[in-house]
């Protein structure tokens, strides 16, 4: 015999205690991801596949990280061609579980291979006010993902 009433009380009492620890999260990876949601749904994507696509926009990440990576080690070290290769091959082999799903934590190594990669332009070369500026604005992004980097300054 169903029961409506026991029912909606029960799954009241359950969403009451629900608690969205995403709430409060940080909005660069949201912006990026609805973005990239957005550019699904205009493809015609939808259901199950619309989940596979936003878990798609991991290896976009992971291909941008794997480039910086090789970029910094040829920019640090431009003799030795060991790290060239070495550098981006372990990044793309090394399992990294951030990547295994959908979070908000996506973005943080990009945006802190793009702004490390933007500090040591500026300290191994003369760089525009410009490109200070947009190096910056890479920082705040990356604090603007999580919080996870700033233990990496203190």
């Amino acid at each position: 015999m169903r029961q409506p009433d026991v029912f909606e009380r029960t799954v009241a009492t359950f969403q009451a205690g629900l608690v969205n620890h995403e709430a409060g999260g940080f909005p660069a990876y949201y912006a990026v991801a609805g973005g990239w949601l957005g550019l699904g749904r205009a493809m015609g994507l939808a259901g199950g596949n619309l989940l596979y696509w936003t878990r798609f926009l991991d290896v976009l990440v992971l291909a941008g990280l794997v480039w910086l990576s090789y970029w910094a080690a040829h920019t640090l070290f431009p003799e030795c061609r060991v790290t060239h290769l070495g550098v981006p091959i372990l990044l793309a082999f090394f399992p990294q579980d951030v990547f295994y799903s959908v979070n908000s934590d996506v973005l943080t190594p990009l945006l802190f291979a793009v702004a490390f990669v933007g500090l040591m332009r500026i300290v191994l070369e003369d760089r525009s006010m410009a490109f200070h500026v947009l190096t910056g604005l890479a920082v705040s992004a990356a604090f603007l993902t999580t919080l996870r980097p700033a233990t990496l300054v203190g």
